[in-house]
């Protein structure tokens, strides 16, 4: 695991809205609040991986994504 030296460090609890899986996600509460000011994410917040992403964005971990994205077609 990486461990970053964030200037004001948050982790936020996040259950899968699908599934229900429990995840945690820490990154700098500066970068997030760029992020919800209008800032695009993959700015801010550029050393999530896409999971840590999607799942902050959305809700939706990247098991079920996929698994949803893949019986959509």
């Amino acid at each position: 695991m990486v461990r970053w030296n964030f200037k004001h460090p948050v982790t936020f609890n996040i259950d899968c809205k699908v599934c229900g899986r429990h995840r945690q996600i820490t990154c700098d509460l500066d970068d997030v609040e760029s992020w919800k000011n209008g800032a695009f994410v993959k700015d801010c917040l550029n050393y999530l991986h896409s999971d840590q992403v999607e799942l902050l964005v959305t809700g939706t971990c990247s098991d079920c994504l996929n698994d949803t994205l893949t019986n959509d077609h």
